[in-house]
């Protein structure tokens, strides 16, 4: 099997944008209250945006180092993986008591990590 290759940069590019959703995460579960008193609910229920946002930019950067053979391979697997996680997200924020900033950035990083592993799987298995 193949290692999976990867740029020191953008590896160290990714890994503290999962470190910021981590934090952020933490932040807001332990003073969610006083942050909703002083930001709103509405900027509250934002804030796992950001992480998000961080985390992409990251990974276009990382696209960009990518040299161009694999380029339309890595695109077409973070597209399909940014679909399933934008039906995940916008699915399970609909439940009744769970809003955007219960889901938080880290069950989106979970489920984006999961789809991007199940294709890449899915097409190694069936050479797509």
């Amino acid at each position: 099997m193949r290692n999976i290759d990867i740029n020191p940069q953008s590896r160290r590019e990714l890994n503290a944008s999962i470190i910021l959703a981590a934090m952020l995460w933490s932040f807001t579960m332990i003073f969610g209250d006083e942050l909703i008193i002083s930001i709103g609910r509405t900027a509250f229920s934002l804030l796992p945006i950001l992480p998000i946002a961080v985390f992409g930019i990251a990974l276009i950067r990382h696209v960009k180092r990518t040299g161009q053979s694999e380029q339309s391979a890595m695109r077409s697997n973070i597209g399909l993986a940014t679909a399933f996680t934008v039906v995940f997200v916008c699915g399970l924020g609909q439940v009744k008591g769970a809003g955007f900033a219960q889901i938080t950035a880290m069950a989106a990083y979970t489920c984006f990590a999961a789809a991007l592993s199940l294709i890449w799987t899915v097409r190694r298995v069936c050479k797509c």
